[in-house]
This record gives structure tokens, C-alpha cells and sequence, in this order.
């Protein structure tokens, strides 16, 4: 007698079944197989970490692809001898700006707050505020001379 081994056991009466047989031997009832398909399923806790995983990471990609909101950096208020803040900012003199802007070379942007604009700005000009310059949001002709100004 060769061994055989137990694939199931009857679904009526709980008989343990060979892989040859058709029929179970204690109470006749036709063996239904299934066939298995090589895929087995994962516990759920799988699939718990596996979404944990891809929360994480998509996250952590999402804040490396957003713009830093770190605010402004602190710049020392430096004056040059006549009183000039910051002196290694490049200038122009009024009569360059106006040359600049007579043929149509140049854009003046008022980098004060709206305020400030709203009080009083060189004809024409745009207002981009300087935070709504750190956050990103400019939109500037390339070709043309950016002009900025502050008083």
C-alpha cells in the first residue's frame, strides 16, 4: 500500500481525503477541488506597513519639492560712509533709471508693501512686495531691465 498524501477532508462529514480520490470513501459526497493559483494572500498587517511605507514616502517627497517658507534672512542694516544702507547693492542714478525706462528698456518694481504703493509709486510701475518676491511669485518680462526700488 502506497502512502498518499491528505489533500482535505470531505465537506460533509469531515473524512480525511486523499489526491486520487473522487468520492469520499466514508459518505460518498463528490470531492470538489479548487485549484490553487500559485498567489497567496498577505496579511492584512502587510498591507497596513506597506501604506505606511508609501504615506511616508511620498511625504517626505512632497516636502523636499516644496519651496522652503523659511521667512526672510536676516541682513544686517549696513550704511556706507554717506549714509547709504547696504552700498554693495549696484545703483543707478536717476538719469541712467530714465534713460532705462524712455526707451523702453526697463521696468520699475516698487518692492514696498501695498500700502506704501498704494501712497504714492513711480508712474507705471509694478508692485511685487518683497515677500511676494522670497515666495516665488514673479512674473517679469525676461528681456527688459528690472528696476527695483524701495523709497
Amino acid at each position: 500500500m502506497s502512502r498518499t498524501a491528505v489533500l482535505s477532508h470531505c465537506t460533509n462529514c469531515g473524512n480525511k481525503l486523499r489526491a486520487e480520490e473522487r468520492f469520499c470513501t466514508k459518505c460518498g459526497t463528490p470531492v470538489k477541488r479548487t485549484v490553487e493559483r500559485g498567489l497567496t494572500r498577505f496579511p492584512v498587517w502587510i498591507w497596513v506597513v506597506g501604506a505606511l511605507v508609501l504615506a511616508v514616502a511620498a511625504f517626505l517627497l512632497i516636502s523636499a519639492l516644496r519651496p522652503s517658507s523659511t521667512g526672510t534672512a536676516s541682513v544686517p542694516d549696513v550704511h556706507d560712509a554717506e549714509g547709504i544702507p547696504y552700498p554693495e547693492v549696484p545703483r543707478l542714478s536717476v538719469v541712467e533709471a530714465k534713460t532705462s525706462w524712455d526707451v523702453k528698456n526697463a521696468v520699475f518694481v516698487d518692492v514696498r508693501g501695498q500700502g506704501d504703493y498704494t501712497a504714492g509709486h513711480i508712474a507705471n510701475a509694478v508692485s511685487l512686495p518683497l515677500a511676494q518676491i522670497e515666495a516665488g511669485d514673479v512674473t517679469l518680462p525676461r528681456q527688459a531691465e528690472i528696476l527695483t526700488y524701495c523709497t
